[in-house]
């Protein structure tokens, strides 16, 4: 349908890749070598790396996915994605 993925996070933080994420390369980053996504930043050059999880709902986007953990979302968090 033409959506992009733009944004990725683990336990520690989250990737932005404005281009859109490398699945390949995920893939590979996290099945294969076991790293975690700061990586994708050191090797995607447009990619930042935020150290913070719960900023990644500042992101704009269209539609966000919260589907690792529960209780993923608090009161800021769910305001920061309704205004963007």
């Amino acid at each position: 349908l033409g959506g992009k993925v733009v944004t990725m996070s683990d336990s520690n933080g989250y990737v932005y890749d404005p281009n859109g994420i490398d699945l390949a390369y995920v893939k590979d980053l996290k099945e294969v070598r076991r790293g975690r996504i700061k990586e994708y930043a050191e090797t995607h050059k447009d990619a930042i790396y935020v150290a913070d999880c719960t900023k990644v709902w500042t992101v704009p986007c269209d539609i966000a996915l919260p589907c690792a953990t529960q209780n993923e979302i608090n009161k800021e968090s769910a305001e920061a994605l309704v205004k963007n």
